[in-house]
């Protein structure tokens, strides 16, 4: 946020002559285990439950990180000097509707693996995001779909532990 005000804090000056983009939440392989997708998609690996937090009504929209670097792209080629534009998914899920699909793509079964815990203080109902402007200005489409996109996911997280579990121990 910080650096967001001092480039938008100088609108009319010099810092005038950016770009920026807003997204929602991002899931792709290499994240920190410490979010959610990659938390859940170990957790299931290593056959431990996930925590599932609050009422799992809360919803938030995904983006593949590769939909979103394409949408950085067209901001950065073709956007107007001074504006923000927001790369959306258009995938809306529940927390509920994204564990299944977490516990689906990994073989495991909600009775045995979800553990329900209290919502984090100050914890967003709804985060989603409307994307209007870069789609009608700068003719942006997310093309991973999200099944296909989560299927990579989780691929790459089975296939790569010795990426992931010495991040996923300090974490602990």
């Amino acid at each position: 946020m910080t650096t967001c005000l001092l480039v938008t804090g100088g609108t009319g000056s010099i810092s005038s002559h950016y770009v920026r983009t807003l997204c929602s939440n991002n899931y792709r392989h290499h994240q920190y285990p410490e979010k959610k997708t990659p938390l859940f998609v170990t957790n299931l690996l290593d056959v431990r439950t996930v925590p599932l937090h609050g009422d799992v009504g809360n919803v938030r929209v995904w983006l593949h990180v590769g939909d979103h670097v394409r949408g950085i792209e067209l901001v950065r080629t073709g956007g107007r000097l001074g504006e923000t534009y927001i790369v959306g998914g258009g995938v809306e899920l529940t927390n509920r509707e994204l564990t299944e699909l977490d516990l689906r793509a990994c073989g495991c079964e909600w009775d045995d693996s979800v553990t329900c815990v209290g919502d984090h203080k100050g914890h967003g109902r709804r985060y989603a995001v409307a994307c209007t402007e870069i789609r009608e200005e700068l003719g942006y489409r997310s093309r991973v779909s999200f099944a296909s996109g989560l299927a990579e996911t989780v691929a790459w997280w089975r296939a790569n532990r010795d990426w992931w579990e010495p991040l996923k121990a300090a974490v602990r």
